[in-house]
């Protein structure tokens, strides 16, 4: 005896004639990006907003918000990247304002308040012997970041360890 296929009576389909008849899943509408004449994508240039993100840093009450502000424009990655470069360009910038403008001036005036000259050598040797760990440790510290740039470059710290430490923390 041949064995018997199960032939529908009623007038529903079968299986396979339902999986035949649906309709393929939506695609996602995107718009195509601009490509460069080799042929590859042309990316966006952010650098100017990095800039202007550094710049904005470097002004003490102007920087409240610009994060999330860059969060709220643009995807993560390139918020991050534009939030990252321009707060490391800031940092740097104000600890090289620091270093050649207001570190003689300040030692200066450091030197007719003997008390103050003695803790703020006391805090000198600390951060210039710790470098690199002790401006990471301190970045952990939640404090007014673009006002502290300024005093680390009145310490003894190399600008390569705090430039990376800057990045990192």
């Amino acid at each position: 005896a041949a064995a018997r296929i199960h032939q529908p009576t009623s007038g529903a389909p079968s299986r396979e004639a339902h999986r035949r008849s649906r309709r393929p899943p939506r695609r996602r509408v995107t718009t195509p990006r601009r490509r460069h004449r080799s042929g590859r994508r042309r990316r966006q240039a952010h650098e100017p907003l990095a800039l202007l993100y550094a710049f904005c840093d470097l002004l003490i009450p102007l920087n409240i918000g610009l994060a999330p502000l860059c969060g709220a424009m643009f995807d993560f990655p390139t918020a991050l990247a534009i939030v990252l470069t321009g707060g490391v360009a800031a940092a740097t910038a104000a600890f090289f304002i620091g270093r050649m403008l207001l570190q003689d001036r300040v030692r200066s005036q450091l030197q007719k308040m003997p008390t103050t000259e003695r803790q703020f050598s006391f805090i000198d040797r600390a951060i210039t012997r710790g470098g690199f760990r002790a401006v990471f440790l301190l970045r952990l510290i939640p404090t007014p970041v673009p006002a502290i740039n300024f005093l680390y470059g009145l310490t003894g710290v190399s600008g390569t360890s705090y430039m990376a430490a800057t990045a990192l923390g």
